[in-house]
C-alpha cells in the first residue's frame, strides 16, 4: 500500500493503535503478577538455602556423603537427589521435605542455636547423672586407692614412731613424765587414720561391686 493509500485510511491506523493499547493494558499486569509469584526449582532452593546457612558446596557434600559435583548438578537442576539425600537435605536446612519438592517458594530455615552456645544446665546435669549411672563404680576404685595410700602411710609412721619410742625408752631416766606422754600421744591419731583407711577401702569395694551390677542392669534395659 502506498503512502497516499495509508493517508486515505485513518481508520486502519486508529484500529492498530487500539490493539496495541489493549495489549499493553493486559500483558503488563500479567507480567508483573508472574514476576511476583515466580516459583523456584529444587536446584534454586538448594542454592539459596545453602548460601543462607553459610556453607560451601564442599561442606554440604561432606555432610551428605556425596561428591561436590553431585551437589553442583543438583543446584543447576541437571540431576535430582535420591530420596535419602532429600531427607538429609531437609534435616541440614531444617525445612520440610514438601517445601523442597513442591513448586512453591522455599521456606526460611528454622533458627538454630549457635554452635558455640552452652548447653542448658538441665542437659548438663542429665548427662552427668547418666555418666554416673554407667561409670559411677570407678569412684570405688579411687576410694580403694585412697584408703590404700593411707594404710601405707600408717604403717611407715608406725614403724618410725616405734623406733623413736624405743630410743625414748632407753632415755626414760633422763625425761620427765610429760615428755613421755607427748611422745606416745600421736599413736592414738594413727589408730584413727587406720580406721578411716579401712572405711575407705571397704566403701570402695562395695561401690565397685554394686556399681558394676547396676551398670550392667542399665545396659540390659537399653
Amino acid at each position: 500500500m502506498t503512502g497516499a493509500g495509508r493517508r486515505r485510511n485513518p481508520g486502519l491506523r486508529k484500529f492498530q493503535a487500539g490493539v496495541l493499547e489493549r495489549n499493553r493494558r493486559f500483558c503488563y499486569p500479567v507480567a508483573i503478577k508472574l514476576k511476583g509469584e515466580q516459583h523456584m526449582t529444587l536446584g534454586e532452593k538448594l542454592q539459596n538455602l545453602r548460601r543462607e546457612k553459610g556453607i560451601s558446596q564442599d561442606q554440604l557434600a561432606e555432610m551428605l556423603d556425596v561428591s561436590r559435583q553431585a551437589v553442583s548438578k543438583w543446584e543447576r537442576d541437571e540431576a535430582i537427589p535420591e530420596t535419602d539425600k532429600v531427607i538429609k537435605l531437609s534435616e541440614v536446612f531444617s525445612v520440610s521435605i514438601d517445601s523442597l519438592l513442591k513448586d512453591t517458594p522455599p521456606l526460611r530455615p528454622q533458627s538454630q542455636p549457635p554452635a558455640g552456645k552452652r548447653a542448658e544446665p538441665s542437659d548438663f546435669f542429665s548427662q552427668l547423672v547418666r555418666l554416673f549411672k554407667r561409670r559411677g563404680y570407678l569412684l570405688g576404685y579411687l576410694l580403694i586407692l585412697w584408703g590404700g595410700v593411707d594404710l601405707i602411710n600408717v604403717i611407715f609412721v608406725r614403724l618410725a614412731w616405734s623406733k623413736m619410742l624405743g630410743f625414748a625408752g632407753n632415755m626414760a631416766g633422763y625425761m620427765d613424765q610429760g615428755i613421755q606422754s607427748a611422745l606416745s600421744a600421736p599413736m592414738n591419731l594413727l589408730w584413727v587414720t587406720l580406721l578411716l583407711a579401712a572405711v575407705k577401702i571397704a566403701g570402695g569395694i562395695l561401690a565397685v561391686i554394686f556399681g558394676r551390677r547396676y551398670a550392667k542392669k542399665e545396659e540390659g534395659k537399653q
